[in-house]
């Protein structure tokens, strides 16, 4: 919660957890003594999930047979390959068990496309 008023909601699983999570901010800021909102707008900033392959991957391959341009792996610094998606917003960061985080999405349906291109990408290979 900032000063300007603006809160930041992380771990909600669905919009439900969303509307929950602002119901009780605001309760207990009234609870409080706080004045607060009548009413609240949000958006959805940036929506990450997971996904797993369901194989195990070799990332000294995957490097240098993914554009080179848009992948990175140091695995003395971080252990996952990350590789920025075509024409997205999206980020994956790729793990050598199959498992995969993508994040920098905007929407639900941003995050599906991104999973399917991903899957599209490392299928062409």
């Amino acid at each position: 919660m900032f000063r300007s008023g603006r809160i930041v909601i992380t771990g909600a699983k669905n919009l439900a957890d969303v509307e929950t999570a602002l119901e009780i901010t605001h309760k207990a800021l009234r609870e409080h003594g706080c004045e607060v909102w009548n009413g609240y707008d949000y958006h959805i900033g940036n929506v990450v999930v997971t996904h797993d392959l369901g194989r195990e991957l070799n990332l000294a391959v995957l490097t240098v047979s993914l554009p080179m341009a848009r992948t990175e792996w140091e695995p003395e610094q971080f252990p996952g390959l990350i590789y920025r998606l075509k024409d997205a917003s999206a980020v994956c960061l790729i793990f050598s068990s199959g498992k995969c985080v993508i994040t920098g999405n905007t929407s639900l349906e941003d995050a599906q496309d991104a999973v399917n291109a991903l899957i599209a990408d490392l299928e062409e290979l």
